[in-house]
């Protein structure tokens, strides 16, 4: 008699961590879509902005005493001045 209450406590232990198994799997496939939807949202999000280049030029003029003002150069004794 005490062999077979044994037995079915321990049927009745392994249903319910069937069960908890199964429950585990279930809420980790949630968060992994939870996650890949949180992805492709990022994704969808940064795919819509503008992509801003910005282009840096150096200029070197030749002499002393040089004033570079907006991309023109003044008061060098350089030979292609723009005014």
């Amino acid at each position: 008699m005490e062999d077979k209450a044994l037995l079915q406590m321990l049927v009745d232990m392994l249903a319910y961590y069937k069960h908890q198994a199964k429950m585990l799997v279930w809420v980790v496939v949630i968060v992994l879509a939870m996650h890949l939807a949180t992805v492709i949202g990022f994704l969808y999000y940064e795919s819509t902005m503008e992509t801003v280049t910005t282009t840096t030029t150096t200029q070197t003029v030749d002499g002393e005493e040089n004033d570079i003002v907006n991309g023109d150069q003044y008061n060098d004794e350089s030979q292609n001045r723009s005014k």
